[in-house]
Formats: structure tokens, C-alpha cells, sequence
């Protein structure tokens, strides 16, 4: 990988929830650690682009210490600016190259390493293992993400078509044009082929064209890329005395979410990274979020049921807004769905703390507050019932385990409730006057049309509904901002604008709310 491609073509630089400290720090709590308090931590980030990832945990955690470095001297100059106007004290973006950090650097709770890896030469994917070990704290966890094997077999195919094709071009735009130009001639060629093979051609060729230049440029064109199985991975880990803690989510690390015949003869394998890297040659894994952890700490994998009770938690199924007092009666039957999982309940009283957790729409309940909710709503008035309930009928940590629900150590730093004064983060009343996207409060990338970046500039915590309704109807009258009907025709009719505009706009604010993006008064 040649630094000044980056400098040249430079990879959007983004937020990725599952690098967060908070699920490290979870992930870590969940099997046994003693780790530091993602709140007042030290984090590392290495490749860091412009500081896309890092720069919106040290706005969060004014208490904790951010450094990221990265090759690209534009990317860290655009970082640096943003670092500035923001006000930050608590992070430094360096132009340095990963085989430059040592032990000066210091020692850091946690590691970030997205993006990376696969994408560099052989000596600096040791480094990275060396500053994990090196550069770690004693109960400390470092994230590594990579492309694996199996799944990138039939990947590699595309991109080595892709880097022939290329090779005689020497511009980066050149090449990229090139690349999508073979690809197209591939998809021509397939018309009227149904082979598996022909279909997988078409849907990575539909998925790399959603992607921009950047993306195809460095994720596919660059001189290293290089897939690895995921015992293969441990295993160079392993020499560094690094150790297997677990995935970012916990659902793909156990194998009873597989057929379950299959599960009944996996889960006798008691090496977890064998476990693991057979139920990727089963899934066809092609990227893996690694955590790892120092080979001297202990880790307990026998998770009980109780162990839920330290934790916050979040409903991830589909929501419905369609549950009856029918469903919700004492023997009636009532659902949740989440891809292949469906949860069949039928007492009431398991019924009254899963609806409590789906109504909240990701927005994490602690086991405690729960258990009072439940209470509340039942009229049981026996904690120690109400906990067996949740344990042993509706199976909160077996539902993790699942996928349906997710653990987390805190309630995030949002609200979901209609406020008098609607308040975005100066975080995102920044990003919006500079790109159509935001970080929210999970961490995640949001996209933003240009009604909802007008309307998230307006929630400043000092406007009141009403006014930012007014001021957002203005912009629709003046034709600043358009307002279409479902057949996609403009709405023009000024009676309709107001009546729509603020229909559209109360919708928005509580879309934002749901995603994140506001905070309380």
C-alpha cells in the first residue's frame, strides 16, 4: 500500500459503531476482564484517515485520551482543522507511520485497527500485532478488522480481473474508470446466465457500484489485499502472546445459531478459534472485527443466565407497531422477529418486559430499571419472580446470544422523548455544514437529505417545535425545499405545502430522535 494514494484519492473517512470503547469495554466485562472504563480511557487508533472514526469518541468523552495516526499528511491536515474548530483537547492526530509507534507512545486500554489490515504489507501486519502487545494495557482489548477466507475466494476473482485489466493504466481515476468499465463488460457478457457462479458476478458487481471511487480504488485496487483464514490470523496473533476475546457481536461466535443438527456436532469442538473457524467455512466468511486480548488474562466463557444482570440491553428485531392487547393476554401467543429468529412467547408477564425492550428501539434499558418496569406494568410485586421470568421464560442472555437483544454498558447519551426543544450535538451541527452525513449517539454514520440537514441545524436546543416548524415552512414556501408527493410529483399548492411541510417535519424530528441524533435538554 503506497502512502500517497491516500494523499491522492482519500478514503471517506467514517465512524464504525462496532469499534467503539463502549463494546470493547463490554465485550471485556462480558468474558471476565477487568477493563478500563470506556469513559475514562486511552485509545489508539491506527490508520485513522482524517479522524472520521476517532474524532467523534473524543467529542463524547472529554475524560479519556485519543491518538490516531495515518501516512496520509491530507488526511491528518483535514483531521487536525476539524480538531481545531471543534475545540478538542483530548485527541492528537498524527502524520506517522505505523512501524514509527513505540513504547513512548505510552500504554493504551484500547486499539483500533479498522480498514487496515488487510491493506498492508506483511512486516507492518506484524507491527500492529507487536504494538498490541507491546502498547496494551494489562486488561486492555485491541479491535483489528479483516477480509477472510473462505468468502474472499470468489472475491479475489473480481479483483484480480480488475488489477489485470489495470495494470496498464497509470492515473488513479484511469484505473478506477477502467475498473468499472471490465466490470460492466462482465455483466454484459452474463445476460441470460443463471449459474451461481454468473449470479454472484452480478451481485458484486451491483454492490462495488453503489460504492464510490475511493471505495473500489483502495478496498480492491491497491498492491496488497490480502485474505486470511481466521486460525491463520490467531495463529500469527498468538506469537505475539495476543489471545482470542471474542467478535463484535456475540450472535456469530456461537454455534447453536446454526441448523441445529450441525450445531449438535460443532459444539462438542472446545478450541474456540477451531469452533470459529469452522463456522466460517459454514457462513463463507469474508471480514471479521477481531477483539483480542493478552494470553496471560483469564477468560471465563461460561456465560449464565445471571450475567445479564450487569448489563443494559437492546431489542435489534424488526419493530412492530402493531402489538394488541390480544396478543399481549395471559396464553396468547406474541412475536418477535429478527432475520431467521423468531421469539414465540405466551406469558404475560415475559410478554410485559420484551415489549418494555422493544419499545425503547434500541435505546438500552439497564436489567435493573427492567425489572422495576415490569413490576410496574404487571402488578407483581415479587422481584426474585420477576427475574426468574426473565431469566429462565423469556432467556434474556440466551436472546443475546441469539441476536435479538445486544448488551451494552450504558443507556446511551440520547433521547428518544419528545422534547420542547429539540438539541443535535455541536458534533453534528458541525458535520452538517460540512458533508451530507453526521455521527449519531451509537456511533453510526447517518445520511441526511437536504430537508432533514436544514432541519438538524435548527435543533440547537434553543428553538422550540413550533419555530423550527415555522422557519422549516418558510424554506418549503420560498422553494429553497421541495416537498414531493408518493408518484414523485412536486407538491405546489401553498395550502398543501403548509399542511404536508409539517407533517413531514414532526415525522423527521422523532426519525431523529429514533436515530440517535438527539440529545436531552
Amino acid at each position: 500500500m503506497e502512502a500517497f494514494s491516500y494523499d491522492i484519492t482519500q478514503y471517506e473517512s467514517h465512524p464504525y459503531a462496532q469499534t467503539r470503547p463502549e463494546l470493547m469495554y463490554t465485550m471485556a466485562r462480558l468474558f471476565g476482564l477487568n477493563p478500563t472504563h470506556f469513559k475514562k480511557c486511552r485509545v489508539l487508533e491506527l490508520g485513522c484517515a482524517a479522524g472520521g472514526n476517532i474524532l467523534p469518541m473524543a467529542y463524547n468523552f472529554k475524560d479519556s485520551e485519543f491518538v490516531g495516526v495515518d501516512l496520509s499528511a491530507k488526511q491528518i491536515e483535514q483531521g487536525i482543522e476539524q480538531i481545531r474548530d471543534l475545540g478538542l483537547t483530548n485527541i492528537q492526530l498524527l502524520h506517522k507511520s505505523i512501524m514509527d509507534i513505540d513504547a513512548s507512545y505510552g500504554k493504551f486500554d484500547y486499539i483500533i485497527a479498522h480498514g487496515v489490515f488487510s491493506w498492508i504489507p506483511l512486516e507492518v501486519q506484524e507491527k500492529i500485532f507487536a504494538i498490541c502487545k507491546d502498547n496494551l494495557t494489562p486488561h486492555g482489548v485491541a479491535y483489528i478488522s479483516y477480509n477472510t477466507l473462505p468468502g474472499w475466494n470468489m472475491v479475489k476473482n473480481i479483483r484480480e480481473l480488475m488489477l489485470y485489466h489495470c495494470q496498464g493504466f497509470e492515473t488513479h481515476q484511469q484505473k478506477v474508470e477502467q475498473a468499472r468499465l471490465i466490470l460492466k463488460f462482465i455483466v454484459d457478457s452474463l445476460e441470460g446466465q443463471n449459474t451461481p457462479y454468473a449470479n454472484f458476478l452480478r451481485s458484486e458487481v451491483e454492490l462495488l457500484s453503489k460504492h464510490g471511487d475511493h471505495y473500489l480504488l483502495h478496498e480492491h485496487l491497491e498492491q496488497d489485499n490480502d485474505p486470511m483464514y481466521f486460525h491463520t490470523f490467531m495463529e500469527r496473533a498468538a506469537k505475539h502472546d495476543l489471545c482470542y476475546l471474542s467478535d463484535t457481536q456475540l450472535s456469530t461466535m456461537f454455534a447453536h445459531n446454526l441448523p441445529e443438527k450441525v450445531a449438535s456436532q460443532i459444539s462438542t469442538i472446545t478450541d474456540i478459534v477451531r469452533l470459529t473457524q469452522y463456522m466460517d467455512f459454514i457462513r463463507n466468511q469474508r471480514f471479521r472485527c477481531t477483539l483480542l486480548c493478552h494470553k496471560n488474562v483469564a477468560i471465563n466463557r461460561s456465560l449464565k443466565p445471571e450475567d445479564i444482570e450487569k448489563f443494559y440491553i437492546c431489542y435489534l428485531g424488526n419493530v412492530r407497531n402493531d402489538i394488541t392487547e390480544e396478543e399481549m393476554a395471559e396464553g396468547n401467543t406474541l412475536q418477535f422477529t429478527s432475520g431467521a429468529i423468531t421469539l414465540t412467547l405466551k406469558n404475560r408477564l415475559s410478554k410485559i418486559a420484551m415489549k418494555i425492550i422493544h419499545d425503547r428501539s434500541r435505546k438500552p434499558i439497564s436489567f435493573e430499571k427492567l425489572v422495576a418496569k415490569t413490576k410496574e406494568l404487571s402488578g407483581e410485586t415479587d422481584d426474585n419472580k420477576v427475574k426468574l421470568f426473565l431469566h429462565q421464560d423469556l432467556g434474556l442472555m440466551r436472546l443475546t446470544l441469539a441476536g435479538l437483544l445486544e448488551v451494552h454498558s450504558s443507556s446511551g447519551e440520547y433521547t428518544r422523548e419528545k422534547v420542547q426543544k429539540p438539541k443535535a450535538t455541536k458534533l453534528a451541527q458541525y458535520q452538517v455544514k460540512k458533508k451530507n452525513f453526521v455521527t449519531n449517539q451509537r456511533h453510526e454514520l447517518i445520511a441526511l437529505n437536504p430537508v432533514e440537514t436544514r432541519l438538524l441545524e435548527y435543533c440547537d436546543g434553543t428553538k422550540e417545535v413550533r419555530k423550527i416548524l415555522e422557519q422549516m415552512n418558510d424554506h418549503f414556501m420560498k422553494g429553497e425545499l421541495k416537498l414531493v408527493k408518493k408518484t414523485g410529483e412536486e407538491i405546489t399548492e401553498k395550502n398543501e405545502i403548509q399542511k404536508e411541510a409539517e407533517i413531514y417535519c414532526q415525522a423527521l424530528l422523532q426519525q431523529m430522535a429514533n436515530n440517535a441524533l438527539l440529545i436531552a435538554e
